[in-house]
């Protein structure tokens, strides 16, 4: 069966969704890795939903009989990258574990090449070029990977505001009042819609 090179993010909400996880494995054929933090910046990191985040070894507390418990604890100290573009509907996970093997997760097959050769290609010193790399494709619809892909995006898509949530919660959810403060400069930041103002 052909799939289309993109899938609607809703459809991974439902467990029951028959819609596949495009999954590129990269393997470079050097070391050390080099991570473009600079590209994460220029294409729109969401601090508030991105993450870049290195995962250590670490018990799991996932139910034994969840579709990805089998998955996480055979998981390995690893960098993981996620990216939630929510104008153009796509989400990207990257996995690069501790033994070189990179995976990059997505609903969107050219939004998992365009963020790989941003992170990982032509990037200084090195400049590597995906020549230097091992690569395999292809769309995958087991449990294990649709549960991994769908928990992360979870993660990134966060509290749904339309869900029973107390009033106080709520409320801080929409527009709070006065101003925020930054705990490292003490600059009062931005609310909303209202410009960045300075103390």
């Amino acid at each position: 069966m052909s799939n289309p090179s993109n899938h609607p993010l809703s459809r991974y909400v439902d467990s029951a969704s028959s819609a596949p996880v495009f999954c590129l494995r990269a393997r470079p054929q050097f070391s050390p890795l080099d991570v473009n933090v600079a590209f994460l910046a220029r294409s729109g990191w969401n601090q508030s939903v991105d993450r870049l985040r290195f995962h250590i070894r670490q018990d799991s507390k996932i139910p034994a009989d969840h579709p990805i418990a089998h998955v996480m604890s055979q998981l390995d100290p690893h960098l993981l990258i996620r990216r939630l573009d929510r104008d153009e509907d796509r989400f990207i996970s990257v996995h690069a574990s501790v033994q070189g093997e990179i995976v990059v997760l997505s609903n969107h097959a050219e939004f998992a090449r365009e963020c790989f050769q941003g992170i990982f290609l032509e990037c200084p010193p090195s400049f590597h070029t995906v020549d230097d790399f091992e690569v395999t494709e292809e769309w995958k619809g087991d449990d294990q990977t649709k549960g991994l892909f769908a928990g992360r995006l979870a993660g990134a898509q966060g509290w749904d505001p339309s869900h029973n949530i107390p009033e106080n919660i709520q409320q801080s959810l929409t527009k709070p009042n006065g101003h925020l403060r930054s705990p490292t400069t003490d600059r009062l930041l931005r609310c909303h819609d209202e410009p960045l103002k300075l103390s």
